[in-house]
């Protein structure tokens, strides 16, 4: 059975948001691994040039923690039913 709240919601939402989310990862499709490698490295060269301390060692907990806390979302949403 499909949770007809939830199906309001999905109608209801900022769909340019959504085409706009689509565009972007339709963008990093085409750029390629190598290249959004490349970017992502030269975004840390900048933060390391503005910021040479980061990142400290709270920063790196803060971090890890996000992803823990990540993980544990993305395995409770692939044991959810269809609908929830």
């Amino acid at each position: 059975m499909i949770d007809t709240d939830s199906l309001r919601k999905f109608a209801g939402r900022n769909w340019k948001v959504a085409e706009q989310d689509t565009a972007s990862s339709s963008a990093a499709r085409r750029l390629g691994d190598d290249d959004l490698l490349r970017r992502a490295h030269l975004l840390w060269l900048h933060i390391k040039a503005v910021r040479p301390d980061w990142p400290d060692a709270a920063s790196r907990a803060e971090d890890l923690d996000h992803h823990i806390q990540f993980q544990a979302l993305i395995v409770r949403a692939n044991r959810a039913p269809f609908g929830i």
